[in-house]
């Protein structure tokens, strides 16, 4: 009997205790007999059980033939789509073997990780038959953050367990578990619905890193599997990395572990200051020398080596040295969203772009919670040609992050010029914090197709100002990228616009 009384099979959970199979909290139905098999399996697996065995073991002092084993089997694996019977194998002429996934060797060390907890939520005012909905709330925020890999996001059954011997004392929970973090949650019934207030808390101090309240009506409340979730995620592992940085940047040299490099690196990255990049990929590469196996640290010092010099205008022989590098983290972090977020990048700004769009998904798919992968899709779809999927993909990722980074507004205000709404696309840029050089000719384009002379007049004066002699064709067209030549016409064609509003040279 495995000491846990839940086996993981796949995407697939078996509780022994329970009598129940599930997949991210639903139930799967099976026959009777086909569920004892399972279970019967589950309890010893890895271990080949006779035909004889599981007859006498689900059929008892019943006379039945091989053809209901066969067919118990063959609903066991329909149930897991293993219909390639490589979960539940058959062993010639000696009978079956549940051969659950083993735990990857690329898994993080999780003793190196922030640990964090997501105990029950409170409930003073509420009715008992509420509970179950507001303690899978926190199961859906659990499952949302363990999909993030650099965070150790501790069992749901220790966490209410903990919680239950606290008795409301969420510091004693989080001393008990070992955790560095502890989530809490209050719930109150409000007219629309239900008000929740979260907060993010160190254990070692009691220091609010975060909290915020959401206010869920009816329709929410029925989808706590979908956005409400996946936003509350997004903001608590944003906060969660932030408070990683901090720590790490306070840290002598000598006890920097591989992680604390990664997290003073992407503080560096995401800074923007002058000669951040050079400091991030400085780090990155203390991260690699401390931890040859980061695969992570691989894919950030490519991506922080291509921001250096300056993205889309980088060197040809600096994007393939940089992909090659992102690619082999990928190999050693297979498992991570963030690296197949990156990796799908470097893909598309080498002019890869299906496989662009098949890292993208699978950021996705590993990471639903994970915002710059739907952006990284709304990337992709944007320079294959696909404006207003690019669109609806930003929308996802705000959905998700509310308080979203400016670069959404950059690839926003491309995909609406390609559209025609040339508008909407000057209100996109002028959001911006600042424009950049391209920024500045895609602005005059967008004034261009609109006849508007004067601003866009004042547009290429500025930077002119910045950049004397900047070409605007020839620097845009060599950072562009895009698999729809008629793409980069157009935005040629409005740059020639505004530039002939100077008149003759």
């Amino acid at each position: 009997m495995p000491e846990n009384e839940q086996v993981a099979l796949g995407p697939f959970l078996l509780d022994l205790a329970k009598g129940t199979l599930s997949r991210e909290g639903e139930l799967i139905t099976l026959r009777a007999r086909s569920f004892a098999l399972l279970c019967h399996l589950a309890q010893q697996p890895g271990r080949v059980a006779t035909k004889d065995e599981l007859l006498d073991a689900v059929w008892p002092g019943l006379t039945v033939t091989e053809n209901s084993l066969t067919q118990a089997v063959r609903d066991i694996r329909l149930a897991l789509g293993d219909e390639a019977g490589t979960l539940l194998r058959t062993i010639p002429r000696r009978g079956y073997l549940l051969d659950p996934p083993r735990i990857p060797a690329d898994l993080p060390c999780l003793s190196a990780l922030p640990r964090i907890a997501v105990l029950p939520f409170q409930d003073p005012a509420g009715p008992a038959e509420r509970r179950p909905l507001l303690d899978a709330l926190a199961e859906a925020i659990a499952g949302g953050l363990g999909k993030f890999r650099t965070l150790a996001v501790l069992a749901r059954q220790s966490a209410f367990a903990a919680a239950a011997e606290a008795r409301g004392d969420p510091m004693q929970a989080g001393r008990r578990l070992g955790a560095d973090y502890v989530v809490e949650g209050t719930a109150w019934p409000t007219q629309a619905g239900l008000s929740v207030t979260l907060s993010l808390t160190t254990v070692a101090d009691g220091r609010a890193i975060w909290n915020e309240r959401y206010d869920l009506g009816t329709a929410d409340i029925l989808s706590l599997q979908d956005i409400v979730p996946r936003r509350i995620v997004q903001r608590l592992a944003l906060s969660l990395e932030t408070d990683g940085q901090m720590r790490a940047v306070h840290l002598p040299p000598e006890r920097l572990t591989a992680f604390d490099h990664l997290a003073r690196g992407l503080s560096f990255l995401r800074s923007y200051a002058i000669g951040a990049n050079d400091a991030a990929r400085d780090h990155f590469s203390r991260a690699i020398a401390v931890d040859p196996n980061f695969g992570l640290a691989y894919c950030f010092y490519a991506f922080a080596d291509l921001a250096a010099h300056d993205y889309g205008l980088a060197p040809k022989a600096v994007k393939t040295a940089a992909r090659a590098k992102a690619e082999h983290g990928l190999t050693l972090a297979p498992d991570e969203a963030a690296a197949w977020r990156i990796v799908a990048y470097f893909r598309a700004m080498t002019g890869d772009f299906a496989a662009a769009e098949v890292a993208a998904l699978r950021a996705i798919a590993l990471n639903p919670c994970y915002a710059e992968a739907l952006f990284e899709m709304a990337f992709v779809s944007l320079i294959r040609g696909r404006h207003r999927d690019c669109l609806d993909w930003l929308a996802r990722a705000e959905e998700i992050d509310p308080l979203f980074p400016s670069h959404y507004e950059i690839i926003r205000s491309e995909a609406l010029y390609y559209l025609g709404q040339y508008d909407d696309a000057v209100n996109s840029l002028l959001t911006l914090p600042r424009l950049s050089l391209r920024q500045h000719s895609r602005l005059a384009a967008c004034y261009a197709q609109l006849g508007a002379r004067e601003a866009a007049l004042d547009t290429l004066a500025r930077a002119e100002k910045l950049a004397p002699g900047w070409d605007h064709i020839e620097r845009v067209s060599a950072g562009f990228v895009c698999e729809n030549p008629a793409d980069l016409a157009h935005l040629v064609d409005g740059i020639r616009k505004a530039l002939a509003f100077r008149g003759p040279a």
